[in-house]
Protein backbone atom coordinates (compact mmCIF):
# COMPACT_ATOMS: atom_id res chain seq x y z
CA UNK A 1 0.00 0.00 0.00
CA UNK A 2 1.54 3.69 -0.85
CA UNK A 3 0.70 6.97 0.53
CA UNK A 4 -1.22 10.05 -0.45
CA UNK A 5 1.05 12.76 -0.16
CA UNK A 6 -0.78 16.21 -0.09
CA UNK A 7 -0.13 19.85 1.34
CA UNK A 8 -2.30 21.71 3.44
CA UNK A 9 -2.47 25.08 4.93
CA UNK A 10 -3.48 26.30 8.69
CA UNK A 11 -7.35 25.78 8.79
CA UNK A 12 -7.47 23.72 5.25
CA UNK A 13 -9.22 20.59 6.33
CA UNK A 14 -8.87 16.60 4.27
CA UNK A 15 -11.99 14.56 4.21
CA UNK A 16 -12.39 11.07 4.13
CA UNK A 17 -15.06 8.38 3.22
CA UNK A 18 -17.24 7.71 6.32
CA UNK A 19 -17.31 11.07 7.36
CA UNK A 20 -13.72 11.02 8.64
CA UNK A 21 -12.38 15.23 8.61
CA UNK A 22 -8.64 16.06 9.07
CA UNK A 23 -7.85 19.49 10.02
CA UNK A 24 -4.62 21.18 10.31
CA UNK A 25 -5.37 23.42 13.27
CA UNK A 26 -1.56 25.00 13.61
CA UNK A 27 1.73 24.65 12.23
CA UNK A 28 5.01 25.33 14.04
CA UNK A 29 8.70 25.03 12.76
CA UNK A 30 8.94 21.62 13.62
CA UNK A 31 5.27 19.83 14.79
CA UNK A 32 2.06 19.96 12.64
CA UNK A 33 -1.44 20.02 15.19
CA UNK A 34 -3.96 18.19 13.48
CA UNK A 35 -7.76 17.90 14.98
CA UNK A 36 -9.74 14.40 13.39
CA UNK A 37 -13.39 14.04 13.96
CA UNK A 38 -14.52 10.69 13.28
CA UNK A 39 -18.02 8.38 14.09
CA UNK A 40 -17.34 7.19 17.31
CA UNK A 41 -17.23 3.61 16.31
CA UNK A 42 -13.45 4.83 14.82
CA UNK A 43 -10.42 3.65 16.01
CA UNK A 44 -7.75 6.71 16.06
CA UNK A 45 -4.80 5.95 17.12
CA UNK A 46 -1.42 7.25 17.56
CA UNK A 47 1.74 5.43 15.88
CA UNK A 48 3.59 5.32 19.02
CA UNK A 49 0.92 4.86 21.24
CA UNK A 50 -0.01 1.42 20.33
CA UNK A 51 2.41 -0.27 21.46
CA UNK A 52 1.43 0.58 25.03
CA UNK A 53 -2.73 -0.50 23.92
CA UNK A 54 -3.98 -4.08 25.41
CA UNK A 55 -3.37 -6.26 22.21
CA UNK A 56 -8.00 -6.47 21.80
CA UNK A 57 -7.85 -2.84 21.86
CA UNK A 58 -4.84 -2.08 19.38
CA UNK A 59 -6.55 -1.65 15.69
CA UNK A 60 -6.20 -4.53 13.20
CA UNK A 61 -4.53 -2.55 10.09
CA UNK A 62 -1.84 -4.18 8.70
Amino acid sequence: MGWLVISRGEEQEIHLTGGIKIKVMQLRADKVRLGIQAPPEVSIVRDDAKATLPKEARPCRS
